[in-house]
């Protein structure tokens, strides 16, 4: 793709790629001036230029950052130990990558800004798998993008070009695709705004006294690119998605940034605990009285074996503290088999006993169609999983189906292991059995993955649900609905919470106007107490369907003010 900025405004080219949903290069050239735009899914991720004035640490330098001297210190670490300047100022202790990440966001909505700003020039767009590791692409707002870069355009003939026929009709949105604030807005803008709120052609809009304003054509191009207006008689076109706009890197980036006062929490319970569980005190350790039936007792320790089995795994080996976790482990294993061996009172089913007898039968009823039907799975906590694809799923018609499924092996005797809260701790459900074996392949290995995913979801078995779900997704890489189903699984799972944003932003690639992704990934971010992101996300899936109620309440609860649902709010009364 070839275009001329002087003949077409840069605008249409980037909003053409992003609503095609085009990965690859766009290359903008003028004189010797080279910058470069990254487009993965049509969301614009990085963008790089040839200027000086446009690198990280001459940005930083202008923008008051860090000082020259911190950045000749960090140009020479980065020189001497061959880093990127961004990594050589972690390293530097002059940053961390939080603040790097800004950086950097800021740094490429610079240079993507600055092409709007362009007279002339050749833009060629070059389609390829994009070049941005993960870790490292920017979630900026294309819609935010269009809006302020529009409004920077200097030229009226690409304006116009760009507002196409000026004698349509267009409307306000519902919701804009960006927190957008009319108040603090241009006269004009304002203006147009509220002729907007009926049915009006764009030519009226551009109109002043003695015929068209080049202010308010801009502004009214502004905000139809910008999706804040929308036509009123042309079914919607194609559309840039709706993404949330952070201007940093994801989580997962920093994975490896420590909490130091999560650990020293965690080390101050420990040390409770071990105090209070020496002598094995129901009252004092368990909080249950010595009339209490045997059942509550048993609940109690499953319920502490789970706390301190997941804080176990969440330990690196050989850490003191994970002796410590194991000896309240081992304190509250040998309490679980004495309660175990008391006389009962009543006959009646343990946890793990009927967790483990369900798992048995659904595994023999999907070998066998006259067993039992396995009961529903419950809805796993914290984020709500998408339901599985149908047999029609382009990515499943690219699995062969055996003429003749092999039947499965015996199923194996299952010891019922014992329950903890919600279920049994990682790889104890299924003794002996490893994630996802079974002797199916095609449609049915995927079906059999699906459940067994699902089971080990309903009894807590995160670590092992993990490890399903991603042989599911190594099966079917490009099915949304698996990617939110292992990105469920590892929300849940402590060692994996924070990679779990990568399968959400895959979810969201693979299917871009699912509102329910972006639901789910805002309630993640919800748990995970980032607020900003969590709300970008309920404003994305409001924007992509008005009537989720699920995420205007969450909207409503964290950002009451949101202009989002004012326009709601009028739109429903």
């Amino acid at each position: 793709m070839l275009t001329d900025i002087a003949a077409s405004p840069i605008a249409e080219t980037m909003r053409k790629i992003s609503a095609e949903q085009r990965s690859g290069d766009l290359q903008v050239r003028s004189g010797r001036m080279v910058k470069t735009a990254f487009f993965d899914h049509g969301r614009l991720v990085f963008a790089a230029s040839n200027l000086k004035k446009d690198r990280l640490g001459e940005a930083m330098v202008a923008d008051g950052k860090i000082t020259q001297e911190e950045f000749d210190a960090v140009s020479a670490l980065m020189r001497g130990e061959r880093r990127r300047f961004g990594d050589a100022m972690v390293k530097a202790g002059l940053a961390d990558r939080y603040d790097v990440g800004g950086a950097v966001g800021r740094q490429v909505r610079r240079i993507a800004l600055s092409l709007f700003e362009l007279p002339d020039g050749a833009a060629i767009f070059e389609e390829r798998e994009c070049a941005i590791p993960l870790e490292y692409m920017i979630s900026l707002s294309i819609h935010r993008l269009l809006y302020d870069g529009i409004r920077h355009m200097k030229s009226e003939e690409l304006i116009l070009k760009g507002l196409g026929q000026l004698d349509r009709a267009v409307v306000l949105a519902a919701v804009p695709p960006f927190p957008y604030e009319p108040k603090a807005r241009a006269t004009e803008e304002r203006e147009i705004l509220e002729l907007a709120r009926r049915r009006v052609t764009v030519r009226r809009l551009g109109w002043a006294e003695g015929g068209l304003e080049f202010a308010r054509l801009r502004a009214a191009y502004a905000l139809i690119a910008a999706g804040v207006l929308r036509d009123a008689d042309i079914a919607p076109a194609a559309e840039p998605p709706v993404q949330a706009e952070t201007g940093m890197f994801l989580l997962s980036a920093l994975h490896h940034r420590p909490d130091p006062s999560l650990r020293d929490a965690i080390r101050k319970e420990v040390r409770q605990e071990l105090g209070l569980s020496e002598h094995l005190d129901r009252e004092s350790w368990l909080k249950v009285a010595r009339t209490a039936p045997k059942a509550e007792l048993i609940r109690a320790l499953e319920e502490k074996m789970e706390r301190y089995h997941a804080l176990r795994d969440a330990v690196e080996e050989g850490d003191s503290l994970r002796k410590d976790l194991e000896v309240i482990l081992g304190r509250a294993s040998s309490a679980l088999r004495l309660a175990r061996t008391a006389p009962e009172t009543a006959p009646s089913e343990t946890t793990a006993g009927r967790r483990a007898r369900e798992m048995a039968t659904a595994a023999m009823a999907h070998t066998d169609p006259g067993a039992a039907t396995p009961p529903p799975p419950l809805k796993p906590p914290p984020v709500a999983a998408a339901p599985p694809p149908t047999e029609t799923d382009p990515e499943l018609e690219l699995i062969e189906e055996p003429e003749e499924v092999p039947a499965a092996p015996p199923a194996p005797a299952i010891t019922p292991a014992p329950p903890i809260g919600r279920g049994p701790r990682p790889d104890d459900s299924l003794p002996g059995v490893k994630p996802g074996a079974s002797g199916f392949s095609g449609t049915a290995q995927v079906e059999h993955l699906l459940m067994e995913g699902d089971v080990r979801m309903t009894v807590s078995d995160y670590a092992n649900a993990v490890k399903v779900y991603e042989k599911l997704v190594k099966i079917a890489p490009k099915v949304a609905a698996f990617r939110l189903k292992l990105a469920t699984a590892m929300a849940c799972y402590p060692r994996t919470s924070k990679l779990a944003e990568r399968q959400f932003f895959e979810a969201s690639r693979l299917e871009p106007k699912n509102a329910d992704i972006h639901y789910q990934w805002g309630l993640y971010y919800k748990v995970m107490k980032i607020k900003s992101r969590a709300v970008a996300e309920m404003r994305a899936a409001v924007r992509l369907n008005p009537r989720h109620a699920a995420a205007r309440q969450e909207l409503e609860t964290l950002s009451p003010k949101d202009s989002a649902l004012t326009s709601l709010k009028k739109l429903f009364r």
